[in-house]
């Protein structure tokens, strides 16, 4: 566990050193306040039941010399304020380290969570493939919080108490030496017993803990997404279950860790309890005859027993919160070991687009998610600036693969790209990304007004109402959206052809010159297709466009069809012409139903 937090501080902590440190310095200036405190108890009792025993007490004659009375009821008070004020300083230092330490973990946590999302941002997509988006979302909500929360700030909680215990317990070393060391002896082995023993329990659930947090997660994700389709299948009662299930589990897990958490203070209670009857029994035993000097120790132990109660009890629930998370921190530790968050470097778009006056050009290209399984084989082909160009074939083809290619988010694994004699590396691809505009499968519209939408990602200074304005126009939305409050208006209420009109101005938006269209009127009726079709069409005048489709009412009135099968191009020609030359393309078209 130690490794584990070690490794945890050198991948997301490399700045957070310094300030641990000094968590550990706090706990040091308050373990002395109150060892100052407890230890001015002793003399603050033997001035009240037996203050002539110190008329020849060294120390005591100091005292005077300080204060500068000899009166014993002024000196009484004034160490009796001395003991006081100790401990509302210590306790002042302890409230301002309890809120320092949770202000850490919540910073550490963001910056960490900052740190996943910069990659999931920045990050080489092929990259991103791995982790799906439940697993995404659980690493920057769940586990990020879980770990710091949980493990790392319990580990300050544990460490800082150690020390005040530590220089509590010292303080007992030195007034009764042998008795101390028998006593503390116990003590510890009796806490290292007791850890041992909720230390298996906690194991076991550790893994659990983690497995059915990501499941949950996992599920609730699941549900909302669906919500559409669990209505209409009727599904409602098999999800809810199945929800209400995973949850039983859940909380099955974490009712178990919170109970063995809370055990441990009443039995701490107890050993503490057996330790003060046997540092009494011994002081009674070693003072026999000297009733000031007992009832003056008596109360130092009280008092230690009372300031280490609690300091012992929040190590042992610590360290059980700290055992029961563990896994959490190997699995974060894991996740940084796979994709080194903190080495992404965030690349500044130069406002800048390539050359394109001839064509866009693939050459030879090859793709693969996974090793020996090619998608794309040996790819190529040309599309000329202003031509209507469409991507087709059975699902399977390789299709979204090609536009993902031509987005420039997934760069080929052998051959080339080209942009009229310019070679797309990582260099240029912002540049090259300046050209495109792309209109998604997915109808991801933002919870937010027209403009916002229209011009996704750019910061309200930066964006150009009449270019929002103008996109719609060329998108036919602009109409209906003066209609329902403006670009300023919050969206509501759109149906799928408006939702794709929308995303086709977000597209525009950016004033491309080349439309990639990802299976984009997939979802769409018969009617709605044929209308974004007709838009199509007119927007060529300006602009290459690329249609990547399943079916084929969309590209029908292309200039040409590159034709897939498993990754490889079968032919590329007009619709007419590849209709009468393949049956497979005329089964797609029977799919169409045109």
């Amino acid at each position: 566990m130690i490794k584990d937090f070690l490794k945890f501080i050198e991948y997301y902590g490399k700045n957070k050193k310094l300030k641990m440190t000094f968590f550990l310095l706090i706990s040091i200036i308050a373990g002395g306040l109150e060892f100052i405190g407890i230890g001015l108890i002793y003399p603050f009792l033997i001035m009240i039941i037996n203050p002539k025993s110190l008329l020849s007490n060294i120390y005591y004659q100091k005292f005077i010399q300080i204060t500068g009375f000899d009166d014993f009821f002024i000196n009484t008070v004034i160490l009796g304020f001395l003991i006081v004020s100790m401990f509302i300083a210590k306790n002042i230092v302890m409230i301002s380290c309890v809120y320092l330490q949770n202000k850490f973990v919540i910073d550490w946590k963001s910056d960490i969570n900052k740190m996943f999302m910069k990659y999931y941002l920045n990050a080489p997509y092929k990259k991103l493939l791995e982790n799906n988006n439940s697993e995404k979302i659980y690493n920057t909500t769940v586990l990020s919080s879980q770990t710091l929360e949980t493990f790392v700030l319990r580990t300050l909680v544990f460490i800082t108490n150690v020390v005040i215990v530590s220089i509590i317990l010292t303080l007992l070393l030195i007034k009764y030496t042998l008795i101390a060391i028998f006593t503390t002896i116990a003590v510890i082995l009796c806490m290292i017993f007791l850890n041992k023993f909720f230390k298996r329990k906690t194991e076991i659930l550790a893994p659990k803990m983690l497995e059915y947090s990501l499941k949950n997660n996992n599920q609730i994700i699941e549900n909302i997404k669906n919500l559409k389709d669990i209505r209409i299948f009727g599904a409602e009662s098999y999800f809810l279950n199945k929800f209400e299930k995973i949850q039983r589990e859940n909380n099955r897990v974490i009712f178990k860790n919170a109970f063995y958490a809370g055990i441990p203070p009443y039995i701490v209670e107890i050993i503490l309890v057996l330790a003060l009857i046997v540092l009494a029994g011994f002081i009674t035993y070693k003072n026999i005859g000297e009733t000031s000097r007992i009832i003056a120790s008596y109360g130092v132990i009280l008092a230690v027993i009372l300031r280490i109660a609690p300091s012992l009890n929040r190590i042992q629930v610590a360290l059980n919160h700290m055992n029961s998370s563990k896994d959490m921190l190997k699995r974060i530790n894991k996740e940084y070991e796979k994709y080194k968050f903190d080495k992404i470097q965030i690349k500044k778009y130069r406002d800048e687009k390539l050359e394109y006056s001839d064509k866009l050009m693939f050459k030879d290209v090859s793709f693969k998610y996974v090793e020996n399984k090619e998608v794309i084989k040996n790819v190529t082909f040309d599309i000329k600036k202003g031509e209507f160009v469409g991507i087709v074939g059975l699902s399977g083809a390789g299709k979204t693969t090609i536009a993902d290619m031509l987005t420039g988010i997934l760069p080929p694994d052998s051959g080339e790209i080209f942009v009229d004699e310019t070679r797309i590396t990582n260099e240029n691809i912002y540049q090259y990304r300046h050209l495109i505009g792309y209109v998604p499968q997915e109808m991801n519209i933002l919870d937010d007004t027209y403009k916002n939408n229209v011009a996704w990602g750019r910061g309200y200074y930066d964006i150009d109402e009449a270019e929002v304005e103008e996109s719609l126009r060329q998108a036919q939305l602009y109409d209906f959206v003066q209609e329902n409050g403006g670009i300023n208006s919050i969206i509501k209420g759109l149906s799928q052809g408006q939702k794709q009109r929308l995303l086709i101005a977000r597209a525009l938006y950016r004033n491309p010159e080349i439309l990639i269209f990802d299976e984009a009127t997939s979802a769409l009726d018969v009617e709605t297709e044929n209308e974004i079709t007709q838009m199509l069409k007119k927007l060529k005048e300006k602009n290459t466009i690329i249609a990547i489709a399943h079916r084929l009412r969309t590209v029908k009135e292309c200039d040409k069809l590159i034709y897939l099968q498993k990754g490889e191009i079968i032919d590329i020609g007009t619709f007419e012409e590849l209709k009468n030359k393949y049956k497979d393309f005329e089964n797609l078209i029977k799919l169409s139903q045109i």
